[in-house]
């Protein structure tokens, strides 16, 4: 699909969203190193509602599971990699209950 992947080591867990994107305006953070995640967790970016479903249905016919998906906003650009992990989590738990 043309997509670019990044993969992000858990010692970047504690960087934002916008700066593992490599957005202006977002700095290293020096914070400590934040836990890395228990589930592998997918961040999107750019992808028109057309080709999201393009990619989600290319993943399913192809077996590959992630758990936790999250499409980047101007909202959660200046979380953690680990806050937006734990939103997920708490979101997944509320619909699966």
């Amino acid at each position: 699909m043309g997509a670019r992947i990044k993969n992000i080591a858990a010692a970047d867990f504690a960087q934002t969203v916008g700066f593992a994107l490599g957005r202006a305006g977002f700095a290293a953070q020096s914070a400590d190193t934040a836990e890395a995640p228990e589930q592998p967790m997918l961040v999107l970016d750019g992808f028109t509602s057309k080709r999201l479903d393009v990619l989600l249905r290319e993943l399913r016919q192809h077996g590959v599971s992630v758990p936790y998906k999250a499409i980047v906003t101007e909202h959660n650009l200046p979380w953690t990699l680990r806050a937006l992990y734990d939103e997920l989590v708490r979101e997944h738990e509320a619909m699966h209950g």
